[in-house]
């Protein structure tokens, strides 16, 4: 009875392991690997081959000469690197999406099982890489995800979404998800297609001091959302975003309007 359990424990656990995002892309990976393993050639037998095509053949011929260079003039050990060749299905089998923050040279980071955090995240999924890429810069401030408090302050939210992605949300300031809490200071939301401040469905609402905007085509605060508490200004006349986009003062803070 208990070995009976313990089999179907283990199963259960394999059947976890192998659904999850991590497996099934680990497992994309080595079909996709084994697919280039098995249709490898001799890159001499294709180029002497009379049925490649005359582009083929001269690019790959390019490839030997280049690998003959390295071996001869360069006394580089070649031994069997680049004699081989497989012909792929689609010139790209892998996108790759990275971001940094907007207001520092900070790489935004995926965590994933065993290998922990890292800047980038491969997809074999082209639509879904170009999905998660436009989420990723289709607004000004995005803490979607965060367990900690996030403070902002003198951060300015302009345009976001009319020229970055122009069918993604295009908020300001998005507090969620998550647990909320963030603090905002002296912080402007402008011209952004959708609100200036959203919680995005965060748990708890972020607390602003003078955060202030105009401009924003679903409005400044986002009606009946727990976004934020304190001194929220909409600000008449509403700046130009050339005025905002100037160049920063000597001292190296953001330019006046």
């Amino acid at each position: 009875m208990r070995r009976g359990i313990w089999a179907i424990a283990v199963c259960l656990a394999v059947l976890v392991l192998i659904s999850a995002p991590t497996a099934c892309y680990l497992s994309r990976g080595a079909w996709e690997e084994a697919k280039i393993l098995s249709r490898r050639q001799p890159i001499s037998e294709i180029v002497s081959d009379p049925r490649t095509p005359t582009e083929v053949r001269e690019k790959l011929k390019l490839v030997l000469a280049a690998r003959q260079y390295a071996k001869d003039s360069l006394k580089l050990r070649t031994k069997d690197s680049f004699t081989t060749y497989s012909r792929l299905d689609h010139d790209t089998l892998v996108l790759v999406v990275s971001a940094a923050y907007r207001d520092t040279l900070k790489p935004y980071t995926w965590w994933f099982p065993i290998v922990g955090r890292v800047p980038y995240k491969g997809y074999f999924d082209f639509a879904a890489a170009k999905r998660d890429a436009k989420n990723l810069y289709d607004d000004g401030f995005d803490v979607y995800g965060w367990t900690d408090p996030v403070t902002f302050d003198n951060c300015w939210a302009i345009d976001s979404n009319r020229r970055n992605a122009p069918n993604g949300d295009g908020n300001g300031f998005k507090m969620g998800k998550g647990p909320g809490n963030h603090k905002l200071s002296n912080t402007l939301a402008v011209n952004n297609t959708k609100f200036g401040y959203t919680d995005n469905g965060a748990d708890n609402t972020s607390n602003c001091t003078n955060c202030r905007g105009c401009g924003n085509g679903s409005g400044l605060n986002d009606s009946g959302s727990r976004a934020l508490s304190g001194s929220v200004t909409n600000l008449s006349p509403c700046p130009s975003v050339t005025a905002l986009e100037a160049a920063r003062k000597a001292d190296g803070s953001l330019p006046s309007f």
